[in-house]
């Protein structure tokens, strides 16, 4: 897009960094709204991930598209994750790992969540509807395991 000189229109840097910045205190909402939903509600309480989902997301849609632009997936795809039409196996690794690290979900009942929501779009396994595939957790665990690697909270001996 040209402006009124004919020069390419750049975003203001400005205006870039206070988006982003309102995009990521999304995040940091939706993690804080994760634990006191946790305090009160225990996690086994949910037998899917997209339940889980569809209790702590944002209900409104503009706070919905922030978290989704924080962790770089489509508002539609947080939506579909959020309603179980979404495989969360098959989404990008790096958003899905975004997203569920600010949910605060311990490894073992992440992997029993995802695992309901994945077994509804196909490969049964034969350990059960609570288990996955190792191959079909592996891509999701490493994507998490580079988040925790950068994290700063992480204590290097």
């Amino acid at each position: 897009m040209k402006n009124s000189n004919g020069q390419s229109a750049r975003p203001d840097p400005a205006d870039q960094f206070r988006r982003r910045r309102q995009d990521l205190d999304e995040l940091i909402t939706l993690s804080q709204e994760a634990r006191a939903l946790l305090r009160t509600r225990a996690i086994d309480s949910f037998q899917r991930l997209s339940d889980f989902l569809d209790e702590v997301l944002p209900a409104d849609p503009k706070r919905a598209s922030r978290l989704a632009r924080a962790v770089s997936l489509e508002p539609s795809a947080l939506n579909r994750l959020r309603r179980g039409e979404l495989d969360p196996v098959r989404t990008s690794h790096g958003a899905i790992a975004q997203l569920l690290q600010a949910l605060g979900i311990d490894r073992g009942t992440l992997r029993r969540l995802v695992a309901a929501d994945h077994a509804k779009f196909g490969t049964v396994v034969s350990r059960g509807a609570d288990t996955l595939a190792d191959d079909d957790w592996q891509g999701l665990e490493a994507a998490l395991d580079r988040l925790d690697l950068d994290s700063p909270t992480r204590v290097v001996d």
